[in-house]
């Protein structure tokens, strides 16, 4: 295309003024003056009008031919390499043998229509390459779906809960408060039965909707550190109110030793479970090994569970006795120091938790900055105390009604991907749900979980549960997930892995989609951001399907 022409031209100037021509000058100044206000701001504005009524316009439609077309010669160049490649690895190519077991990515072509295929998963066939309907073997004169891109197909729903928002078309199903970091990367109170995705609190980045397990925090009495009915203070004092605390208010303690004697701070807890899990914010004071050594004692069973110091320079911990502590740097310069205890412990049992001090004799001076005391029955992904009473809270999760938005999964078959950040999720010996499809009367149909730090998929079928499939994902960072459902096939796929199948039996109609925690599943419990779920209105490919996790 081509730019039309303006629709008017500027007059001639008249002749330019010479100062050395002391006889024309005024005459000629006057002239151009006169041209100046007059014919030339004439054809500007007659200029502008044509540029922004007919010129921009057809620019803009220039601009985008030219990238449409710079698109399509990239496509056309992708899926010619491709394309020679496929001729290339087809020539040659030996026949299909049925009970022969193939690597993902030979070729080999059907004795029935002499036609090339190649294969996406690798494994046994039994199934002639030409007959093929679930996605494993395809063309190999044609470049494959990675080749190219993404599948052609819409969406029918986009959940991006890192957007900043929650679909309203989802419940919470969180009976009690919370808390979550906002926007500015401070600690607030979110109210039951409230969805609300999280930030990051350096970044202030949007993660997502974090989905956490039920769990009893217990009686610390972390916003009452100074009161010495609940906390035992041996040589030291304890100052309310010292510092900016995580919330972005003055709310943390200042722990400082008071003699060169013994010295200790520490709380009593029953335990309620066989693993606690301990939590705190500290941060230096006078030094980066001064008031450092946190310690978890079982007074009943007379037997110390968890000793370790951190240097408040660099966050490095020194565990002597337990396992699996860890120092990750908060806001204000605060470390979230998390402390599991997975054994030796029976329910009942009487834990004292060691703060800052455990015993030792101590520097007059010596202090540091603590806040958010915390101790759960289950792993604290992200809790942040904000009373000093026992704390229980049910499990967070989405749940959204299929009956009212039908449009959303197709009963003939359908697609879903999940992106979610599994750099918190727990090692324990339970099911841990990112997202989970289910049929009448809550019967889950097919779901993504964690099961002791591995990331799988699983169909169920109408009458027994099948095999879990271990996508091998990636636990420490972000994860991207997919499964397509049809009568009897179920494919799953995680970003950069291989393709999984199984039989998914009959297909009931699928009347909820549950994210996270979701009460009425069996072992519902997460603890990271999921990013995003999204739904496609039909079945993939093998190929298909990893091209959706793997451009994602």
């Amino acid at each position: 295309m081509s730019l039309t022409s303006p629709p008017v031209t500027p007059t001639a100037p008249p002749a330019i003024p010479a100062r050395a021509d002391d006889e024309t000058f005024d005459d000629r100044a006057d002239a151009a003056w006169a041209w100046l206000f007059a014919p030339f701001w004439t054809f500007i504005a007659a200029f502008r009008t044509w540029y922004d009524g007919t010129a921009r316009p057809e620019l803009t439609a220039l601009q985008a031919d030219v990238q449409a077309q710079a698109l399509t010669a990239t496509t056309q160049a992708t899926a010619a390499a491709a394309n020679a490649a496929a001729a290339a690895a087809s020539a040659g190519a030996s026949v299909w043998v049925s009970g022969t077991t193939y690597a993902a990515g030979v070729v080999r072509y059907s004795p029935t229509d002499i036609q090339t295929y190649r294969d996406t998963t690798g494994g046994l066939s039994n199934t002639d390459p030409a007959s093929d309907t679930s996605g494993r073997w395809i063309s190999a004169m044609l470049p494959s779906a990675e080749a190219i891109g993404l599948p052609d197909m819409l969406p029918t729903a986009v959940f991006n809960f890192a957007g900043g928002q929650i679909d309203r078309r989802f419940v919470q199903a969180r009976a009690t408060a919370k808390t979550r970091r906002n926007i500015f990367g401070n600690v607030e109170s979110v109210a039951a039965g409230v969805a609300l995705p999280d930030f990051h609190g350096v970044t202030k980045r949007c993660i997502g909707y974090r989905s956490e397990q039920a769990a009893t925090y217990l009686d610390m009495q972390s916003t009452a550190m100074d009161n010495g009915a609940y906390w035992n203070q041996g040589n030291v004092t304890i100052t309310p109110a010292a510092a900016v605390g995580i919330d972005g208010a003055m709310s943390a303690y200042k722990v400082e030793a008071t003699t060169s004697a013994t010295t200790n701070y520490n709380r009593a807890a029953l335990a309620t479970a066989a693993a606690q899990y301990f939590t705190l914010r500290a941060k230096k004071g006078s030094g980066a090994t001064d008031c450092n050594n946190f310690a978890i004692y079982n007074t009943t069973a007379a037997a110390l569970l968890a000793d370790l110091t951190i240097n408040y320079d660099t966050g490095a911990i020194t565990q002597t006795t337990g396992t699996g502590a860890t120092a990750v740097l908060d806001v204000q310069g605060y470390w979230c120091i998390r402390v599991p205890v997975t054994a030796g412990i029976t329910i009942g049992d009487t834990l004292v938790f060691y703060v800052g001090f455990s015993g030792g004799p101590e520097t007059a001076g010596e202090h540091a900055y603590i806040a958010c005391v915390d101790v759960a029955d289950k792993p604290n992904a992200s809790h942040y105390p904000t009373s000093g009473s026992t704390f229980p809270r049910g499990a967070d999760g989405l749940t959204l009604d299929l009956a009212a938005h039908t449009a959303i999964i197709n009963p003939a078959g359908y697609t879903v991907v999940v992106a979610f950040d599994g750099s918190s999720v727990p090692s324990i010996g339970t099911d841990l749900h990112i997202l989970a499809l289910a049929g009448a009367g809550g019967s889950e149909l097919a779901r993504i979980a964690i099961i002791n730090g591995a990331t799988y998929a699983q169909a169920i079928a109408a009458s027994a549960n099948q095999a879990f499939l271990d996508l091998s994902a990636v636990v420490a960072g972000r994860n991207v997930v997919a499964f397509s459902v049809a009568a009897d096939n179920f494919l799953a796929v995680a970003k950069g892995g291989t393709v999984q199948t199984s039989s998914s039996g009959l297909m009931p109609a699928v009347t909820q989609i549950g994210v996270g925690c979701v009460p009425g599943f069996t072992g519902t419990e997460f603890g990271s951001p999921i990013e995003s779920v999204i739904c496609y209105p039909r079945v993939c490919t093998a190929g298909e399907l990893r091209a959706l996790v793997n451009n994602f």
